[in-house]
This record gives C-alpha cells, structure tokens and sequence, in this order.
C-alpha cells in the first residue's frame, strides 16, 4: 500500500509506534506495509482516525476535501496532545494561540520567544 507507506513516512511513525497506539502486533503493521494483507473492519477505521485520513482514501486513494481537512486536524490535535503531555509549561501558550486562530486567524508567528522556556535544573557550586 503505497499511500499508508508514504503517510507513515509522513507522520514520521514507526511500525512499533503504531502498534502500541493502535493495540496490534507490529507484524500487522509490516503485512499492511508490504501489501501482503490489508487492515479490514475495525482495524481499518482505527488506522485511518490514527493517520487523519478516510478508509477509502486508505483502500482507494478517494477522498473529499472536508473528510481530508478533518484528518488533518485530527493528526495535529493528537500531536498537540503528545507534545502538551512532554511539556506541560507550554500548555498556556498553546491556548492562547487556538484562541487568537478562532477569533480572527490570527497565527503568532512572530510570538515564538513567548513560549515559556523549559525549567533548567541549577547547578551546585563545587567546593
């Protein structure tokens, strides 16, 4: 399957990553990969709310615009999620980004230093 092939290269997923989230075995994965077996029922439907992309899209390569722009914010709110769980301190800033993108499509680009800089552990004075 070319197209979950050049998606999972895309999202810079690994076979193992996958099958932790997605609760299969990692030789499902590679099966999938190579096209020696295609993901079926619910594993089919997991898979492609997982890549942000319809199961058709995933079988046939067909998909509408909407149905392509709902994955696509499925997979940057997944990420969004995974990246706040690592950095709690930038939670704030985050909101208050989405915030500003509702009220009028405002995206700070130019705000980047305002993001909150990791806590760095203090060094001791050696004697």
């Amino acid at each position: 399957m070319d197209r979950l092939n050049d998606l999972i290269i895309k999202r810079r997923v690994t076979n193992y990553r996958m099958a932790r989230d997605l609760e299969i075995s990692e030789g499902a994965v590679r099966s999938w990969r190579k096209g020696r077996t295609e993901p079926k029922g619910k594993n089919l439907q997991r898979l492609a709310e997982y890549l942000g992309v319809s199961a058709a899209w995933l079988l046939y390569g067909e998909e509408s615009s909407a149905s392509h722009a709902h994955g696509e914010l499925t997979y940057i709110f997944r990420q969004t999620e995974d990246f706040i769980k690592e950095h709690p301190e930038a939670t704030t800033y985050i909101e208050n980004m989405l915030k500003g993108v509702i009220r009028g499509g405002d995206f700070p680009e130019n705000r980047r230093a305002a993001v909150p800089a990791p806590k760095q552990k203090k060094r001791q004075k050696s004697a």
